[in-house]
């Protein structure tokens, strides 16, 4: 578990470091599912699902949580301005987040993954 500290604490130059406890959740979000179907053969793997994997694991291993949101279309909707391009659906996925409580929230495209 992970908190901010203030900008200059500790060593480097300044900005914002992290010290225990605060809740960190790496946000995804993709039209196609993060779960493969039972029985689903290796080499019917979306790319997005292999990261899903990849980033599910590294989140566990780092103690940090993974939100995959599955959007239902491939635009966003607006209550005021109406249909959106898909990339203002990240605003509202990181709202999604903090709304649940996270004290960090980390976007990450679904076609990319940490690497140790």
């Amino acid at each position: 578990r992970f908190s901010p500290r203030r900008p200059g604490a500790g060593g480097g130059q300044g900005g914002v470091g992290l010290t225990m406890s605060a809740s960190i959740v790496i946000v995804m979000m993709d039209t196609r599912p993060a779960l493969l179907a039972a029985g689903t053969r290796a080499s019917r793997v979306d790319y997005p699902q292999l990261a899903f994997e990849l980033n599910r694991r590294y989140a566990c291993e780092h103690g940090y949580s993974l939100l995959y949101l599955q959007m239902l279309s491939p635009t966003c909707v607006h209550e005021d301005y109406g249909e959106r391009h898909p990339s203002y659906c990240k605003l509202t996925a990181i709202a999604e987040a903090l709304s649940r409580g996270y004290d960090w929230a980390v976007w990450l495209d679904s076609d990319a993954f940490f690497q140790d």
